[in-house]
């Protein structure tokens, strides 16, 4: 396993003796321990891969200049919650996310925030 093989090079590097001897004493006292925390992250990993989770989740980044959509995005500055504005995006603000299923396709868990370039025009009138 690759985490006894860290954990002796980390019990070399503070001196606790040469490769052979620490790594006899630790397989001695930590065997039966190490295999049981092997086990364990197995099973981790096929319950979140393949039995609890059927789907990726994604971070969710909308790139500047693409055209407003409210049902894909959340303006965070606007004016009322589902202002109709058509504008262009300056940036992210708040990433969002997205779940994707092979059977269902892409579904928005949590909508980007995201700033329109609106703004900047209504603060350089004052």
């Amino acid at each position: 396993m690759q985490i006894t093989k860290y954990m002796i090079n980390v019990l070399v590097l503070a001196r606790r003796g040469h490769q052979s001897q620490v790594t006899d004493q630790f397989m001695t006292k930590f065997r039966d321990r190490m295999a049981t925390i092997g086990k364990l992250a197995f099973r981790l990993n096929k319950a979140v891969g393949e039995e609890v989770i059927s789907g990726d989740l994604q971070a969710v980044c909308i790139p500047p200049d693409t055209r407003f959509d409210p049902t894909t995005m959340d303006d965070t500055y606007a004016k009322e919650p589902h202002a109709n504005n058509t504008g262009l995006v300056l940036c992210t603000c708040g990433l969002g996310l997205s779940r994707y299923v092979k059977v269902e396709g892409t579904f928005i868990l949590l909508k980007p925030k995201i700033i329109l370039d609106s703004l900047l025009e209504e603060n350089a009138r004052f």
